[in-house]
């Protein structure tokens, strides 16, 4: 599903209801992407994105359940696929440390905490359980995004 000229939304969906979406959004010169967007914690600056064959994957949510979870790796497998499609030289993301459920599908498969983007990260107005939001900046290289095509 296409809704602007940068992301691709895919969706996962189990008796007419939406269990997982995600997107990626591409870099081009004319856009930021979500890292480009977000305030580094503490100094409220943010990065600035050269490299135009970049991508960032947002994990949108899915469903707390069984078949949420699955979603999402159905999810996760076809948005790998299109990034390996598109020969991104680099996939960022953005992930919560608290939310242990990613974890499993981004680390279990090669993902890494951004060495060059390593502040905390965080959205102004964006709390978990009454605090900020902070996350961390982790990269998805070829490789990992091979496992996840295949094996997830």
């Amino acid at each position: 599903m296409d809704l602007d000229n940068w992301s691709k939304w895919f969706y996962v969906t189990y008796d007419g209801e939406i269990q997982a979406t995600s997107r990626i959004v591409e870099k081009t010169k004319e856009n930021l992407i979500p890292l480009e967007i977000v305030n580094r914690y503490p100094s409220e600056e943010h990065y600035l994105i050269q490299n135009h064959k970049v991508a960032d994957w947002n994990s949108v949510c899915f469903k707390e359940t069984i078949i949420g979870f699955r979603a999402f790796k159905i999810a996760a497998k076809s948005l790998a696929e299109y990034c390996l499609l598109h020969k991104f030289n680099m996939v960022y993301g953005m992930i919560n440390p608290t939310w242990k459920g990613l974890h499993r599908v981004y680390f279990d498969y090669g993902a890494l905490y951004s060495i060059i983007y390593s502040d905390f990260v965080y959205y102004p107005g964006c709390f978990l359980n009454n605090e900020l939001a902070l996350f961390k900046v982790i990269e998805i290289k070829e490789k990992a995004l091979q496992k996840i095509a295949t094996n997830v």
